[in-house]
């Protein structure tokens, strides 16, 4: 683990350097379809099965794979899905050349980057001879675009964009032609060009949204990529907030932003101190004090999807906002879950009309040191406190004190 945090330290150096990278930037989301001869499943499966690794069938075979990929200057978090499911199996992060693979539920973590430290976790995780078939240099090379040859007839709209149709023909043995289209007018930075999970998206020519291919084992293999362009948060954060075994989503790594509240907590204030969250659906943090002096009183509320009582007062939330909009602001802060889209489809489905954000684990533990919700805070426009604490009885003190300041 001392290794891994000097590690971040200089992913952190690498990434701000190149922080002012233009190119593309957006989320790419693409689902694979995967079809195999009856004959093909068997032999696969039962090859798992020879090397006592049959759960990694199941990956292999899996015939609806979905990846969702960040994108930002030369970095890249991807997280894949399998067979429509929720649970992420697979991370992929990138900075550089330098990159991990990360199983969250298990917390296994391989590195990439460096020939050395790949051929010495094969050695400690494979137990064939991983030698006679892997050579570790290749994973290095960019792919040589100047084999890929524009089909110029060829065109498809996809998402509005006009893509054009792309041939590779890769001289390895047994390969066979890859088809890629791509929307030549969504530009490509020249330090986004790199090897492992960059390639084959984003190339020199513009941004791939859909791929095929057929092979002697796979009888047809295609994925179309959804694109959304626009502001993505930074990607490092999402690396530090992984934790060995679980995931947590950006949104709720606050290490960067709120570190002046590292041991402090709110039982020893009267003025609440700045502080910074996500807003549900931003990619940027704001801060606390952006309604500071707006003749407003602002409402504090943490909860969590699980928190019962915390569902129980979401309609009394709806109408006190409702009946005081002129005098208060609400803010809604997440801070027991940690997946920020089954949040907003929390959100959405529970008509919580409010303002909504997540607090990430410094911001939470300084609200609520012990950690029980529901829990409120009752700011003036000045952030002095007013009120705190568990709102259960207490829904009309806290309007009395809203009515008359």
């Amino acid at each position: 683990m001392k290794h891994f945090c000097g590690f971040l330290v200089i992913l952190s150096i690498i990434q701000s350097a190149l922080a002012q990278s233009k190119g593309f930037e957006g989320v790419i989301e693409n689902v694979a379809r995967t079809q195999y001869a009856p004959e093909d499943k068997k032999i696969i499966k039962e090859s798992f099965k020879a090397l006592g690794k049959e759960e990694f069938a199941e990956e292999v075979l899996d015939d609806s794979a979905r990846i969702k990929i960040y994108i930002k200057g030369d970095s890249l978090w991807a997280e894949t899905f399998s067979n429509n499911r929720k649970e992420i199996r697979q991370i992929y992060y990138q900075v550089g050349t330098r990159a991990f693979i990360i199983v969250p539920n298990t917390g296994t973590w391989i590195p990439l980057g460096k020939v050395q430290e790949i051929e010495s976790f094969l050695d400690l995780n494979t137990n064939e001879n991983w030698r006679e078939k892997v050579n570790v240099n290749d994973w290095f090379k960019i792919v040589d675009y100047n084999k890929w040859k524009k089909l110029n007839k060829k065109t498809k709209l996809i998402q509005g964009f006009l893509c054009h149709l792309y041939r590779f023909d890769d001289d390895r043995p047994n390969s066979v032609p890859s088809y890629y289209w791509i929307a030549e007018e969504i530009s490509v930075g020249k330090d986004q060009i790199l090897p492992y999970f960059f390639e084959r998206r984003l190339t020199p020519f513009g941004v791939v949204l859909g791929a095929e291919w057929v092979s002697k084992e796979i009888s047809h293999f295609s994925e179309v990529r959804n694109l959304k362009l626009g502001s993505v948060a930074p990607i490092l954060p999402r690396l530090q907030s992984v934790q060995l075994g679980t995931l947590d989503s950006i949104q709720y790594a606050d290490e960067d932003i709120n570190q002046h509240l590292k041991g402090k907590n709110i039982e020893n204030a009267s003025i609440i101190p700045d502080f910074s969250f996500y807003p549900v659906g931003k990619p940027e943090p704001v801060s606390l004090y952006a309604w500071k002096g707006t003749g407003k009183f602002m409402l504090l509320d943490l909860w969590a999807t699980w928190c019962g009582p915390c569902i129980k007062d979401f309609p009394i939330i709806r109408q006190l906002g409702e009946k005081n909009a002129a005098t208060l602001e609400i803010i809604g802060l997440n801070s027991g879950d940690h997946r920020e889209d089954f949040v907003q489809n929390f959100i959405q489905k529970n008509n919580m009309t409010w303002q909504q954000a997540y607090a990430g684990r410094l911001l939470g533990a300084f609200l609520n040191p012990n950690k029980t919700i529901p829990f409120v805070v009752l700011l003036d426009d000045q952030m002095k406190i007013r009120w705190i604490g568990n709102p259960a009885e207490h829904w009309g003190e806290i309007e009395s004190i809203i009515r008359n300041p």
